[in-house]
């Protein structure tokens, strides 16, 4: 046995010893649970274990033995360690393999013409010297003549071929191109004898052919394969002689079939769906799919069939066997392969996984296992389907660059026709392979040959089997029967040659190849001298010379390039030759060069399709960019299919002249290349340029360049040019590595990078230092060093050289390193992203610096004994004649476009040089600086074009920027240039990089240094606003969402677009360029607006179906519609959805009853005349009223001005009349000590109601209202001249311990006042400071009414101070002067004869009425009593016994009773009600959370509710109960409570639902009132309302959330109000902004939300939202869905709890979600979401998918 069968075996039998270890820790694991169980062992464990173990130790030894055999090193102790040795050991045997059969068929070679027959003996003499196979240095060139040989594809042999010349005589090169040399069978060497060699010599690999096929059924036994009904007859009618031939025998031994444990897992949609997002989702789905088209997969040919690398799927591969979607399959000396398993055969047969399956994968619409036959797990089957794998190598072996995505495949059991269309752009291969012993097979093979070739006539038809014998006679067979236009061929498993049915080699070439051997003969590559050049290598010429490539690059777009490519780039990409060529050839044309270049870039960007077409042009324009590398080589592997000619000779005049590379060995090939070019003929000055820089570079490897008079600099520009270099090192050495640069990241790893890198004791440190210093004694150590790490190999160093590859490797090599200076670091992480380019960039400076600095020194190096020199100088003259007779000779009309260009880029390239040879050239730094004359492109501090693309912004892309920089006029001066910036466009980068061009190359400026001191000035105040810019986007954002503008659903969007733009914020900071920031955001809400119109077509059929429905009363509703369709026009459809939706539910009620006097419009209105009168310090404010008449409210105005502050203090007695006048209900004044000893101090405390009765305070201040019933508020009296400011200092002396109403005997100015407004709410914090003045008491005292008064004050003092009446927190107890609306709803509770249930959802404020209830009732002035219990989580027994505990604490119950018996507990209320001595005329009890309590009761039959019903059984109206909770049980329970005809079914409920309209303006617009805020009456106020509404969904919570938000929006920046103009505060569109932008107020709402969805423990709410929103995202349906597709939803994903409940039971709970004003009804039982935003809320659909499959049960 060979050394490669016995590697082979090994492995097979290592495979299989894995197998046997894996079921054996299966059994421990049995054995394990027997033992710890102390159960008996089974017999049957007992066997398994022991065959098990026998069979691990045979295995074992025959593979030590087998290994110890190979001779090649100790025994591993892993199986792992053992199978990387044998594969690398492999490796090693196949590569040697390669060298021998290159030596063996360059031993073959031969030739007719004796010069080169005799070269050719010369070197098989050199070549039996070598003295080993492994000697792959010597054999590397015969290895490249065989590859040379083999290769089809015309591009790379090309390449190839041109690799020869470095290691042959030029007649062995030219004649292996023309065909002069040609191998022959009868001169192959003899390997053993004709090398010498040692142990490692060729001879001492083994010739013996590897030969693992199953063994062919042989003649003896051919008579068994014909079965009874199989007779002689039926194969001769086949045209098979003899079955022997062609059949195999089955041999079941040489198969295993293996499962991964979880293959038996029960399927279910949830875990699949699971299973691929883990990881390489798409790659797992990719997998699966091909195991199913392509009826199996190895490895290999899975990367194959998708284009990939090899190894790209493996990983997807061992996941899906792992999670037991795939079986695995070995065949004895065959590749493993993969199959679905039957688990993975349920991921298509179920609908919901093969939903999820074709929603990722684009273009799969059927399923590819409907109609799939079961193939049978038999040892030829298996064969059947290695050698289909096989067949995709195959093909790439014909045609590398295929692809598979138009093939077809008929599979029997152990058979298969592969159908391969478009081989080679044009031919149909079909491979066959038959593996079986059945003449069924064989009969079905045939007959679908002959079907399939009526549609596809195969061009070649070719057999592949295990066996050659055997792929040669079925070959025979099929052509008997084939198309007499097809080839039939044959191959073997494995191997890469192929044979026609003769048994020679078989080529499969494309008519276009066929054709052009017959025509050219030997005339393959070169032409010999006297031969014509009909037949050159390139592809067809116009008459213009310009190659056409057209159809070419057309085909390489891909055909779905929308799923990749922005739309703007459609057309383009397309339509490229009647859209992309024309536009950049019109740039090269017109010689925007720049232009042309920057664009091509832009679209390689995009598409691979435009690599090569950029990289030609880069080439021939010598970009920056690319950073091009002049050598043969690389010119000719750009130029592998040039798209024109004067592109080529662009860049090979660059190669020869530039002095890039010392020598340059492809340089004949090259010119051998270019010499025929017919641009060459009919330009004769360039041919004759082209050969003189050719002759010179050959003659003196080196190029022009060297020597041209651009680098003749004298001394004063030497010294000039070395300061500047020696000043740009100190700024580096000063910026870079004096200091660490922050990041904007912690990144402990990337600061040691840096740190190593770039830090202080780095090399580039050090070198930057000497280059400083011009330490000229480091030139040669700094020149290895640059060599070494960062300059291309083999070239001079200068800017141009330097390679990019090379600082990303040094990058990496210094991450790498980073990570043995820092502990518990990853060290598979990358160094990606921005601090990657960041990095980058500022080591290419400074290696760029340090080029400069050698370059420059290297330069005044004298060459004057050089003798290239003297030759250059000789020919600097004709050469400049012949450049300028070759210009003039270019600059000739020309119509075509392609030609013109041409032209242009040819002319332009031998201008440059002249340029460079006159001493005229500056540098190629500034190519792209025409950029800068207008600001479509930007440049980075390189002067490189800025072309990273705003993904999200198709209409802001690279490519049509670049168009429209073309398309303005270019004619401005510098000078405007700098105006425009400085004027309107805020791009001072730009500035500072115009200023740097000019002053560089000394371009005229008028006021250079003046307008250079200007700029720093001048960005000043762009530089802040861009701040401002910021956060005004934010906001806009923010409103945009909540206008409904954003779809969230799929992705989230605002966070994408605001990651966005803080990336290209930090981008403006660093480069100054804040206009071209403020034009992103600007594109962004175009984008956003244009994008929100799908919305606008859902509220338009919505509005529609409406409409339909109310055909009798539209024009009723026709002021409403038309609000609504204008707020759709607006896009504001969150608000147009709210007046819809209140369309829908008739709550269009007016807020007429809001309405009331604006006495703090008044107070201002008269505040002029009031401060004049009030501030003249001598008149007595008594004096100041007019008392012409006298009655109660002028005594009362009299009353306030007599009792004022005197200088000798206030005291108690007055201040409580002037408190009592001021309408306080005051019941007790106490004076406290004076603070800090001079400032008059007193509390007061408030009266409560007596006798019971309410509270009724007429203003929502409850600080001065119901709170100073129980904590008082304090009093202070300042005396004298004072101010805003002064007063803040006052008040921050005073402490913020008690809500304070400051008296002030001093006139302040509407401008102190509202200064004072402003400060009081921003330098503030905590209790209240109002202020009430002489100005304000003038004003009460004018204005009073005993009744209003109390209100009045309030008005005109708490907007000029900082105060926060909302209550966001549902658990805080409500003020009553914040409890508005639903007063139906408190007296249904408060009612003995109202209601008993309440239900509601959260945040609605079920809690809040039954405290209100609780407040209104208790001890009120008939004596009632009420009193709240919470008994949340409490179960009826445990209720019992908190009410009856809470009763005794509360005085109700006398006697303490604890019990748990509802019964006893009704009899002890019942027996207190009755007590006349002590009697309590009406008892409300109310239980508040009391959802488990009812649901507990179900087991007792609602036993408590019938005691507590037979207590209000003892007299009418002496007691009622309410029961509140969060789910209606009557209707929930429906069935249950209607069957045992209980107590529930008589009492009457309540559900609280969300605010109708006018309650919700009232708690939004009264309170705020009182502050100052103000919404006008105007239709844009309307519809901010609504927009407020719809963000809220009219909860009572939920709207003093956002209540509380806008309030405390006033603290920061003074919500951007005016200070001169406020109060009042005007509420606007830009206030709203503010407060959406508050990222706390979204999480706040998504929070509560979530609150009101997730009910106790069942989350029932949720779950069904979580479906509606998943049915909205798959069906996209506006009609929403019914009970019954959630429960078909719900039990696709094994949510057990929500199918257990029925249908009634889900309707239920929906109709309660309508009445949360979540869910909406939409007619026939159907429900969708009342507002789009609860869809957003939801989640994307990987979201809700995620969020579903917790809920999942087995």
């Amino acid at each position: 046995m060979s050394k490669a069968d016995s590697i082979k075996d090994i492995r097979f039998k290592l495979r299989k010893l894995c197998d046997i270890t894996d079921e054996l820790m299966e059994n421990l694991t049995k054995l394990h649970d027997s033992v710890h169980n102390g159960s008996f062992i089974p017999e049957t464990l007992n066997q398994k274990m022991t065959d098990g173990l026998r069979s691990i130790s045979q295995l074992q030894t025959e593979i030590f033995q087998e290994y110890a055999s190979l001779e090649i090193g100790d025994l591993p102790d892993y199986i792992e360690e053992m199978e990387t040795v044998l594969s690398e050991y492999q490796k090693k045997l196949e590569e040697q393999e390669r060298y021998q059969e290159a030596v063996r068929f360059f031993f073959s070679l031969h030739s007719d013409n004796k010069e080169i027959e005799d070269l050719l003996d010369a070197r098989k003499e050199q070549l039996k010297q070598v003295s080993s196979i492994r000697d792959t240095e010597s054999l590397l060139p015969y290895l490249l003549v065989k590859q040379v040989f083999e290769e089809t594809d015309m591009q790379k042999k090309f390449t190839l071929m041109y690799q020869l010349p470095q290691f042959f005589e030029e007649a062995i090169f030219t004649g292996i191109g023309c065909g002069k040399i040609m191998p022959s069978a009868e001169k192959e060497f003899d390997a053993d004898t004709d090398v010498k060699g040692g142990e490692a010599k060729i001879s001492d690999i083994s010739e013996e052919t590897e030969d693992n096929a199953p063994d062919l059924v042989s003649e003896e036994t051919a008579a068994t394969l014909v079965l009874e009904d199989e007779t002689e007859d039926e194969w001769n009618e086949l045209g098979i002689e003899n079955p022997s031939l062609v059949c195999y025998k089955e041999q079941p031994e040489l198969l295993t079939k293996k499962d991964s444990p979880k293959a038996k897992d029960k399927f279910g949609v949830s875990r699949f769906k699971g299973d691929m997002k883990k990881q390489l989702c798409l790659h797992k789905l990719d997998c699966l799919i091909e195991a199913v088209n392509g009826s199996i997969y190895t490895k290999e040919s899975m990367a194959i069939n998708h284009n990939q690398q090899e190894g790209f799927f493996d990983l997807a591969t061992d996941k899906l066997y792992q999670m037991g979607y795939l079986t695995r399959y070995y065949v004895n000396g065959m590749e493993e392969f993969y199959t679905l398993s039957s688990r993975g055969e349920k991921a298509f047969s179920t609908k919901e996984s093969f939903s999820f399956i074709k929603d990722l994968t684009p273009g799969l619409e059927s399923n590819p296992l409907s109609g799939r036959e079961e193939i049978e797990d038999t040892t030829n089957a298996a064969i059947s389907r290695i050698l289909l794998s096989d067949c995709y190598k195959k093909i790439i072996l014909i045609d590398p660059s295929y692809t598979f995505s138009k093939r077809k495949l008929f599979v029997l059991n152990d058979a298969f026709i592969l159908t391969l269309p478009l081989v080679k752009d044009e031919l149909t291969v079909f491979f066959v392979g038959i593996v079986t012993e059945r003449i069924d097979t064989f009969r079905d093979i045939r007959t679908n040959i002959k079907k399939i070739s009526e549609s596809y006539t195969p061009d070649f038809l070719i057999v592949i089997e295990p066996d050659r014998d055997m792929a040669s006679n079925i070959a025979n067979w099929i052509e008997t029967f084939s198309s007499i236009t097809t080839t039939v061929g044959y191959c073997v498993y494995h191997e890469d040659d192929m044979f026609d049915i003769t048994g020679a080699p078989l080529e499969v070439r494309s008519f276009d190849e066929a054709y052009m051997e017959d025509e050219t003969d030997d005339c393959e590559f070169f032409l010999e001298e006297n031969e014509t050049d009909d037949c050159e290598f390139f592809p067809e010429e116009d008459e213009a010379g310009v190659f056409k490539i057209h159809d070419d690059i057309e085909e390489d777009v891909p055909d779905d390039i929308g799923e990749n490519v922005p739309d703007e780039k459609k057309e383009v990409l397309e339509a490229s030759d009647q859209t992309m060529l024309p536009v950049y050839l019109e740039m090269l044309a017109s010689g925007q060069y720049y232009a042309a270049a920057a664009y091509l870039k832009a679209l390689s960007n995009e598409s691979p399709s435009y690599q090569s077409v950029y990289r030609q042009a880069a080439y021939a324009l010598n970009d920056p960019m690319e950073n091009c590398s002049y050598n043969s080589n690389t010119v000719m592997d750009v130029y592998t299919i040039p798209i024109s000619d004067y592109f080529l000779l662009s860049a090979v005049i660059r190669t020869y002249f530039y002095d890039q590379f010392n020598y340059d060995y492809s340089l004949p090939q090259l010119q051998a290349t270019v010499s025929r070019n017919s641009i060459l003929k009919e330009f004769r000055f360039v041919e004759e340029i082209l050969y003189m820089l050719f002759e010179f570079k050959m003659t003196y490897h080196t190029g022009m360049d060297r020597y041209a008079d651009y680098r003749k600099k004298d001394q004063n520009v030497f010294e000039s040019s070395m300061e500047q270099i020696r000043h740009e090192a100190k700024g580096y050495l000063d910026n870079y590595c004096s200091g660490f640069q922050k990041e904007n990241a912690s990144h402990k790893r990337f600061i040691e990078t840096y740190r190593l890198i770039l830090g202080p004791k780095s090399d580039l440190c050090e070198y930057l230092k000497a280059v400083s210093e011009d330490s000229r004694e480091m030139l040669e150590m700094l020149e290895d060093f640059l060599s070494e790490n960062y300059v291309k190999d083999k070239a001079s160093i200068c800017e141009e050289n330097i390679d990019p590859n090379k600082i990303d490797c040094a990058l990496d090599r210094f991450w790498d390193k980073a990570t043995n200076n820092i502990r518990l670091l990853k060290r598979s992480s990358d160094l990606l992203s921005s601090l990657r380019m960041n990095l980058f960039k500022k080591v290419q400076k400074v290696v760029s610096v340090l080029c400069s600095y050698v370059f420059l020194c290297r330069s005044r190096v004298s060459i004057q004994d050089d003798p290239a020199s003297t030759v250059y100088k000789k020919h600097r003259e004709p050469l400049l004649e012949k450049i300028g007779h070759a210009v003039e000779s270019l600059a000739s009309d020309a119509s075509d476009t392609w030609v013109l260009a041409g032209r242009k880029v040819l002319a332009e390239t031998l201008l440059e040089i002249r340029a460079r040879i006159s001493g005229e050239y500056v540098s190629n730094r500034y190519f792209y600086i025409d950029f800068l004359k207008n600001d479509k492109i930007l440049l980075d501090d390189s002067f490189l074009p800025v072309l990273e693309e705003v993904r999200e912004l198709p209409a802001f892309s690279v490519t049509k920027r670049i168009l429209h920089h073309c398309e303005e006029p270019s004619d401005k001066s510098w000078e405007d240039r700098i105006d425009d910036i400085y004027r309107s466009e805020d791009n001072y980068g730009s500035a500072e990089l115009i200023f740097k061009y000019v002053k560089d190359r000394g371009i005229p400026f008028k006021n250079l240094e003046e307008q250079m001191e200007v700029k720093d000035t001048a960005m000043k105040y762009p530089q802040s606003d861009m701040e401002n810019k910021r956060r005004e986007f934010i906001e806009d954002l923010e409103l945009a969402q909540s206008y409904g503008q954003i779809d969230n659903s799929r992705v989230n969007a605002k966070e994408v677009i605001l990651q966005v733009m803080e990336s290209w914020f930090e981008w403006a900071k660093e480069t100054a360029n804040y206009g071209f920031f403020s034009k992103i955001l600007e594109a962004f809400m175009d984008r956003i607006h244009e994008g929100a119109k799908a919305r606008e077509k859902e509220l338009d059929d919505e509005l529609r179906v409406y409409l339909s429905k109310k055909e009798k009363n539209i024009e009723s509703v026709s002021s409403v519609v038309t609000q609504i369709m204008d707020r759709i026009r607006q896009q504001n459809y969150a608000a147009a959805e709210d007046l819809l939706n209140r369309l829908i539910r008739n709550d269009l009620e007016t807020d007429d009853f809001l309405q009331q006097e604006d006495y703090l419009a008044d107070f201002l209105n008269e505040y002029s005349v009031n401060y004049q009168k009030t501030a003249n310090s001598g008149v007595t404010l008594k004096s100041l009223l007019s008392s012409y008449r006298s009655n109660k409210d002028t005594k009362g105005g009299n009353k306030l001005l007599e009792n004022w502050m005197k200088g000798n203090g206030l005291g108690e007695g007055r201040l409580l009349v002037l408190l009592n006048t001021l309408g306080f209900n005051v019941d007790y004044i106490k004076t406290e000590p004076r603070i800090h000893g001079k400032i008059e101090s007193y509390l007061v405390m408030l009266k409560k109601p007596l006798n019971g009765r309410k509270s009724n305070y007429k203003h929502p201040i409850s600080a001065f209202g119901s709170e100073a019933e129980t904590k008082g508020f304090r009093i202070v009296c300042l005396y004298g001249k004072t101010d805003a400011s002064r007063l803040i200092d006052t008040f921050k002396e005073i402490g913020n311990a008690k809500n304070t109403l400051v008296l002030l005997d001093y006139a302040l100015s509407l401008a102190d006042r509202r200064i004072l407004a402003r400060k009081t709410k921003t330098d503030l914090s905590g209790k209240i400071f109002a202020v009430l003045d002489r100005v304000a008491l003038l004003y009460l005292a004018k204005h009073y009414s005993e009744t209003a008064v109390n209100r009045m004050l309030m008005f005109i003092i708490m907007p000029f101070a900082s105060y926060q009446p909302y209550i966001d927190q549902s658990a805080a107890v409500m003020p009553p002067e914040l409890f508005i609306g639903r007063r139906e709803e408190l007296e249904k509770i408060e009612s003995p004869t109202g209601i008993n249930l309440v239900y509601g959802g959260r945040q609605l404020g079920k809690t809040a009425l039954l405290r209100m209830a609780q407040k209104d009732v208790d001890k009120n002035e008939n004596g009632d009593r009420a009193v709240i219990v919470d008994v949340h989580d409490k179960d009826y027994h445990e209720a019992a016994e908190a009410v009856s505990a809470v009763l005794y604490d509360e005085g109700i119950l006398k006697k303490e009773n604890i019990t748990d018996d509802w019964g006893i507990l009704a009899r002890d209320i019942k027996n207190r009600l009755r007590d006349t001595k002590d009697p309590i005329p009406y008892f409300l009890l109310l239980l508040d959370e009391a959802d488990r309590f009812i649901e507990s009761s179900e087991a007792v039959n609602y036993q408590p509710f019938d005691a507590l019903k037979d207590i209000q059984g003892i007299g009418s109206g002496r007691f009622k109960f309410v029961v509140a909770g969060l789910r209606n049980i009557i209707r929930f329970k429906k069935s249950s409570v209607l069957k045992n005809n209980n107590s529930l079914v008589h009492l009457d409920s309540l559900t609280i639902k969300p605010f109708k309209a006018m309650e919700a303006r009232e708690l939004l617009e009264v309170p705020l009132s009182y502050l100052g805020f103000r919404f006008p009456k105007d239709n844009e106020t309307e519809v901010l309302i609504s927009t407020i509404f719809g963000t809220t969904n009219y909860f009572p919570g939920l709207l003093q959330l956002y209540c509380t938000k806008m309030i405390e929006t006033m603290k920061r920046d003074y919500a951007g109000y005016s200070e001169s103009e406020t109060p009042p505060y005007y509420v606007r569109k830009e206030h709203i902004k503010k407060v959406l932008a508050e990222q706390s107020l979204q999480n706040d709402i998504y929070n509560k939300f979530s609150i009101t969805l997730k009910i106790g423990n069942d989350d029932f709410y949720y779950i069904i939202a979580l479906l509606v929103a998943y049915h909205y995202h798959n069906d996209k349906s506006s009609s929403g869905c019914d009970a019954r597709k959630l429960l078909e939803l719900a039990d696709t994903y094994c949510i057990k709890k929500l199918t257990a409940l029925g249908e009634e039971k889900i309707d239920a709970l929906m109709e309660e979600m309508c009445e949360l004003n979540v869910l909406q009804h939409t007619g026939d039982g159907r429900y969708r979401f009342a507002r789009h935003s609860f869809c957003q809320m939801m989640g994307t659909p990987e979201h809700i998918d995620n969020e579903l499959e917790k809920y999942m049960e087995d």
